[in-house]
């Protein structure tokens, strides 16, 4: 198909009414405005986990604990129904007994408990610990992320949170979950603990059902609701009906051809984020051709290269000496420093050396040095000062280098 094809069969897709109903159904079911998809939280898990934190106590939504014990009885009805359809064994009686006091455990008046939410105290994601019931439980957030392993360390990442929540609360009922967007069992632990499984469509249906049969706010209702949306968006928990309306016109024959090239055409958070930055002051576009690959870079790239090559013609030369920059690829932006010739450029000019060294202190000369991959998920508005910031570094070494010699 030509692009002037492509082009038509687009614009006819567009103008149909019924498409443009199917459009304004797929609109109306998400909340018009999000604040927490203002604030860039998506998929980050730090974000999901501070909200996470602010739910489960006793604060402003003045729900007390009835989000936590909502959610620890899925976990615990998940528990039972997987055990349901298992073989018994010893270790699984234990579980069982235990299962049985953390059931006791949230039938307690909210009088009686003390329950404080922490956030990354040793590292654990959430930790909730109520003395007055000698209660401790560990949660270990995933959204998308797979669990850690450290290098050189035999144990793994929830194995590490098991042995510090020993030490620490030894005379403490110990409870363990493992919380991610599909129900994945735990694997870096102690063989001799036990993580129980939740995901986020736990989160979504217990705030669901408690706004319905609840009276609150207008302020905690906008923020739970919010939230809700944010986890269909993200495609962390699933929207049935829109997925069901998104099936009706995938199916339609008629439609899918047009579907999949807007599709091949998508605009990304990360191509909004790269248009963004391309409009700030400290940096300038430069398409690059190699592969349709575009990068930006900053100004002082041409300083160097007007002061370092031998080429006259220094603005057209690909013997560039240092060049900070983020390069678009499609599923995630590269942001470093390129300088494919500095060994050359080293050996030759002392300057060059002195900065090189400035920028890359106890570092071997090579083509180049990553600062960050950053993916759709990791887009926020910290990225921007972070960018900025090393912007600023680069042009201070240089300028400061180049002045003095």
């Amino acid at each position: 198909m030509t692009d002037k094809e492509k082009l038509e069969l687009i614009q006819d897709f567009t103008s149909k009414k019924e498409v443009q109903d199917f459009i304004n159904k797929i609109n109306n079911s998400l909340m018009e405005f999000n604040i927490l998809k203002i604030t860039g939280m998506g998929t980050q898990e730090i974000k999901h986990s501070h909200l996470l934190a602010w739910m489960f106590g006793d604060n402003e939504h003045k729900f007390q604990y009835k989000i936590l014990d909502s959610f620890l009885q899925k976990v615990i009805d998940l528990f039972q129904e997987e055990k349901e359809e298992e073989e018994k064994n010893k270790s699984d009686k234990d579980v069982k007994v235990k299962i049985k006091e953390l059931q006791n455990y949230i039938s307690i008046p909210y009088s009686k408990r003390n329950a404080k939410i922490y956030r990354e105290k040793d590292d654990i994601d959430l930790l909730i610990v109520d003395e007055a019931n000698k209660i401790v439980i560990t949660i270990e957030n995933k959204v998308f992320a797979p669990e850690r392993v450290k290098k050189g360390k035999k144990k793994g990442q929830l194995a590490t949170y098991e042995q510090v929540i020993k030490e620490k609360y030894k005379n403490f009922e110990k409870y363990f979950i493992f919380l991610t967007q599909d129900l994945r069992e735990a694997k870096s632990t102690d063989i001799n603990e036990k993580w129980l499984k939740a995901n986020y469509q736990m989160i979504s249906n217990t705030l669901d059902i408690l706004m319905e049969t609840n009276e609150t706010d207008e302020k905690t209702k906008l923020v739970l609701e919010s939230y809700i949306d944010l986890l269909k968006r993200s495609n962390i928990v699933e929207d049935k009906e829109l997925k069901k309306l998104c099936e009706e016109i995938w199916l339609d024959k008629n439609y899918k051809t047009a579907l999949e090239i807007l599709c091949n055409y998508k605009t990304t958070e990360l191509d909004i984020f790269f248009r963004k930055l391309i409009n700030t002051s400290e940096i300038y576009f430069v398409p690059w051709e190699k592969d349709s690959i575009q990068c930006i870079k900053t100004k002082v790239h041409d300083l160097l290269t007007k002061s370092f090559t031998s080429d006259t013609n220094w603005h057209e030369s690909e013997e560039f000496t240092i060049e900070l920059q983020l390069v678009k690829h499609n599923q995630y932006l590269w942001f470093g420093y390129r300088h494919p010739n500095a060994n050359n450029l080293i050996k030759k000019y002392p300057e060059f050396k002195t900065i090189y060294e400035k920028l890359f202190p106890d570092k071997k000369i090579q083509e180049e040095h990553t600062i960050k991959y950053i993916k759709e998920q990791h887009i926020s508005e910290d990225l921007i000062p972070m960018i900025k910031k090393e912007i600023k570094k680069f042009e201070k070494i240089v300028k400061s280098v180049l002045q003095t010699s």
